[in-house]
């Protein structure tokens, strides 16, 4: 599976296959956001999601194109969504590398996350699975 078809099993759309990190429904009911994996952690004792990706982006980052769509989508799920969103998986190719490569991406459609901090700034957020919403991956 490539981004575009991750994206698209949720009927969101992105603005470039080459450079979008997120993704959203025309309406505004849906964000999807990518997720590296090695930041999303899975707990057995929860069964509980969460995701790490404050202080991991240098400031190089921030502008970019695919960040800034990222920002919009992510105020979009504050601001109407009341911060929660789909899931697609981005595998590295290299976790250590800047910046990264994405060797694989798939969706994980029975997870749904909430953004509990998110940095307006540098487009860098912690997010954490909504209970009851979320199953094992």
């Amino acid at each position: 599976m490539n981004k575009t078809q991750a994206f698209e099993s949720y009927g969101a759309v992105f603005k470039s296959v080459r450079w979008s990190w997120s993704a959203k429904a025309p309406d505004d009911s849906l964000v999807v956001l990518t997720f590296w994996k090695d930041r999303l952690v899975f707990d057995k004792a929860s069964k509980s999601f969460s995701y790490e990706g404050m202080g991991c982006d240098s400031e190089d980052v921030a502008n970019r194109a695919g960040n800034v769509e990222r920002r919009e989508n992510i105020r979009i799920a504050l601001e109407k969504l009341d911060g929660v969103v789909r899931v697609v998986v981005t595998v590295a190719e290299d976790v250590a590398a800047r910046p990264r490569k994405i060797a694989s991406v798939y969706p994980l459609p029975n997870v749904q996350m909430k953004i509990t901090e998110f940095n307006d700034k540098t487009g860098e957020f912690r997010a954490r699975s909504v209970p009851g919403a979320s199953s094992s991956p």
